[in-house]
């Protein structure tokens, strides 16, 4: 009898989401595994919103490449930041951009729509035909008028991103987790 009420104990604890119990997503195991190294940066996926500098080293943790960059073509934002040569080169890739006054902006908050636009460029840098016979996706809040519209579809038919009740919400920030995940989908295409 004391064998089958622990067994129930067990099973209710299961059942009502027990942290004990609580499976944890694979989207984190890699981000996790990823910044073995670089363990300072595992904050990103306690932020409320990531900033364009976590972004960046996101972008070079899950997609890195080598880049030949020199210290004095780095802004002078971005210069004072860690691992700058890491953040910089998602423009020297072409992923993300500098400002009209050279600056990378490192601190400024990413909207779902700049991430969709980022992610769009990065897939057609490695698949330019990535987006080759998708279909047009009704989303309420973003209509086929609006200047992000390609680079939203993109993400949100190939489920890399999705929709909430039908709703994109392209100018809500990105959370950490929310970014630890949608990169985790991404990278899962290459």
């Amino acid at each position: 009898m004391k064998k089958f009420i622990i067994n129930i104990v067990i099973i209710l604890l299961i059942f009502s989401n027990c942290t004990l119990f609580r499976r944890t997503p694979q989207s984190l195991n890699s981000f996790v595994s990823r910044t073995e190294n670089y363990s300072e940066l595992r904050y990103i996926i306690q932020s409320d919103a990531i900033s364009r500098l976590d972004c960046a080293y996101l972008f070079a943790m899950y997609f890195p490449q080598q880049t030949m960059i020199e210290y004095s073509s780095i802004p002078l934002d971005l210069r004072v930041k860690l691992y700058s040569k890491t953040a910089y080169s998602t423009v020297v890739r072409g992923i993300m951009q500098l400002f009209p006054d050279n600056t990378f902006k490192p601190d400024e908050k990413i909207s779902r729509y700049q991430l969709a636009i980022f992610f769009t460029r990065y897939i057609t840098m490695v698949d330019p035909f990535f987006d080759k016979g998708m279909k047009n996706i009704i989303i309420k809040d973003v209509d086929s008028k609006f200047f992000a519209y390609k680079p939203v579809n993109t993400v949100v038919s190939r489920n890399i991103m999705e929709l909430d009740n039908g709703q994109f919400k392209p100018y809500d920030y990105v959370s950490g987790n929310e970014a630890v995940e949608y990169f985790y989908r991404l990278s899962r295409f290459y």
